[in-house]
């Protein structure tokens, strides 16, 4: 009897509930086509979130040990600069192509790129780096410690 009943698959579908419309005898119902879709988005959404792990917004801790004031435009955004007070440390978005420095003096442009592999703090939606400005220079900050210049040009656009 065990094997009449579950010799073929339709019968196997029978036997666990699953029971395909008479219009299409081989289609499984529709409860399980939207397990499936949902398994599918489920998939989706777990690969997209380990993605999302490469950090999309890059930040600088800039310390001022100058005197000055220091005032960083973000490049072609000019009315929304940080302001930075001496022995002030900020946390600006580091645009890694141009940074554009300007203290009561002079401005200064500097490449922001490449970035040493010994400074950067990577997070799990963001990475920092910390960064020094003193006597009119600025300088990488390594995990170390240790100061490393940031190259100097003569305009954003040689950046």
């Amino acid at each position: 009897m065990l094997a009449r009943t579950f010799g073929t698959p339709h019968l196997l579908g029978h036997a666990f509930g699953i029971v395909p419309r008479a219009s299409a005898p081989c289609r499984m119902p529709l409860n399980w086509a939207l397990g499936e879709k949902m398994n599918r988005a489920i998939y989706i959404v777990v690969f997209s979130l380990l993605l999302s792990g490469c950090p999309a917004i890059f930040y600088g801790n800039l310390k001022n040990e100058s005197a000055d004031t220091l005032i960083i435009r973000p490049p072609g955004v000019p009315e929304n600069p940080w302001i930075i007070q001496s022995e002030e440390r900020v946390q600006v978005i580091w645009y890694q192509q141009c940074i554009v420095v300007s203290d009561s003096a002079r401005t200064q442009y500097f490449r922001g790129w490449p970035i040493p592999p010994n400074v950067v703090k990577t997070g799990v939606f963001s990475s920092s780096l910390n960064a020094v400005f003193k006597d009119h220079s600025l300088f990488f900050e390594s995990l170390e410690g240790i100061l490393i210049p940031v190259p100097e040009v003569s305009e954003c656009g040689n950046a």
